[in-house]
């Protein structure tokens, strides 16, 4: 495993950041405009020619992307500017998605499984923390708070282990329960220490982590392969039997039901009181988040990408992104991408976060929203591989860590749709 980028690569981010480095644009300025969109900034990754962003997962401040060849890197999701990278396995081998340790300050390293290695890094410098390998194939992503970290595996299975720092390598395995069958759904937690498992048999247990007591179970009638989701009103889980549940967080109770033309095997958004599901012969279908009435459908979309006052934004193959009406899926405009490979979900905010060519990573938003400033992009800099300042503790005499910056002077970070 080696450390693929730092230094001098952070720097050349920098300028990538605010301006496209290949001689093609992804997108064109003029068909954002029209839409009401405008690019953000644009970063460039150092793979190979031949390499190919693969996914990317948003967790918190960091867009995490993997490529093809078992690399991953890590960007600081508001400005683009990229923090580090790493080799972590061969390309016959899965990267999984990565998730943050919960922890009481909110800045816990971040943990990635690959088929049979566990590695936790720290999110902020890429600096390894630890890296073992279980007894047995991991199947899914992980979960992890404090000193635990949580996984499925294929022999259907589900483990819990104490990272010991005195003993990283060789973690202690703190629990292990039957799934009733392979695991490959994000498990999730929730509320209090809850813990989120569904299994390939249809079973969906919640437990509490620590100790793996039994809050619910239900049983869904198919498999569940793709990942469920929580929200302040319930859990949605996808299903192989064509539905996509809802049940009481708190008990297992079913809510409701939404059946589909086809088996399920992509999770669902939540994003303002509304559920995006995908399916491989309706396209996507928004429901009411309380209800699960069907609010609209747009057959040409593949995924969600974003939500704003203006508008949801939808991803299609081959490379379109779709501009709709939030309450009624009306089509408000559509951009031509024809570069774009993938597309991440993000139910936060407005920013639309896009994989292209070229190793190539796209912010889009609001042509409104104010571009990224020369001292925005410094300050950035300085704070990349460092924790966040908790401004709490510097005391009410303390100098200010940012300034404003002359709209009027010279600033080669300004956005090529802004004005003086």
């Amino acid at each position: 495993m080696k450390l693929i980028a730092m230094g001098t690569l952070l720097l050349a981010s920098v300028a990538q950041a605010a301006k496209p480095a290949a001689p093609t644009q992804l997108v064109s300025d003029a068909a954002l405009a029209d839409a009401g969109l405008t690019l953000f900034w644009e970063a460039r990754l150092p793979v190979a020619t031949s390499e190919t962003l693969k996914e990317a997962f948003l967790r918190d401040e960091a867009l995490y992307v993997t490529t093809d060849r078992g690399a991953i890197y890590a960007l600081h999701a508001e400005t683009g500017l990229l923090r580090w990278g790493q080799n972590l396995t061969e390309p016959a081998y899965r990267i999984f998605a990565p998730t943050h340790v919960q922890q009481a300050d909110a800045r816990g390293p971040v943990v990635i499984p690959t088929t049979t290695r566990v590695f936790i890094f720290d999110r902020y410098s890429g600096q390894k923390t630890t890296c073992f390998a279980p007894e047995f194939p991991i199947s899914s992503p992980s979960v992890a708070y404090d000193d635990s970290v949580l996984m499925g595996s294929t022999n259907g299975h589900f483990y819990s282990f104490i990272v010991d720092p005195q003993r990283c390598a060789d973690p202690v395995m703190r629990w292990e329960v039957t799934a009733g069958g392979p695991i490959q759904a994000s498990p999730i937690l929730y509320g209090n220490r809850n813990l989120l498992i569904a299994s390939r048999s249809g079973a969906i247990v919640s437990c509490f982590a620590p100790d793996k007591s039994l809050n619910w179970q239900y049983r869904a009638g198919g498999a569940v392969l793709a990942d469920p989701v929580v929200d302040a009103s319930g859990i949605y889980i996808p299903c192989m039997d064509r539905s996509l549940y809802k049940l009481n967080a708190d008990n297992g109770a079913f809510i409701w039901r939404a059946l589909f033309s086809s088996p399920l095997s992509t999770g669902p958004t939540v994003a303002a009181q509304t559920i995006y599901q995908f399916c491989p012969d309706r396209g996507v279908t928004a429901l009411d988040a309380i209800t699960g009435e069907q609010k609209w459908r747009n057959a040409d979309a593949d995924s969600f990408v974003s939500h704003s006052a203006s508008g949801d934004i939808l991803f299609g193959t081959p490379g379109r992104l779709f501009i709709v009406d939030h309450e009624k899926g009306e089509r408000m405009a559509e951009v031509e991408v024809p570069r774009v490979r993938h597309a991440v979900a993000n139910p936060a905010n407005d920013a639309a976060y896009l994989l292209g060519d070229q190793g190539r990573v796209l912010c889009i938003r609001l042509d409104k929203v104010p571009y990224l400033r020369r001292q925005q992009i410094i300050m950035a800099q300085q704070q990349l591989n460092l924790p966040p300042v908790d401004e709490s503790a510097r005391g009410p005499n303390a100098v200010p860590t940012t300034r404003t910056t002359d709209r009027t002077s010279e600033d080669p970070f300004r956005s090529r749709r802004d004005k003086p």
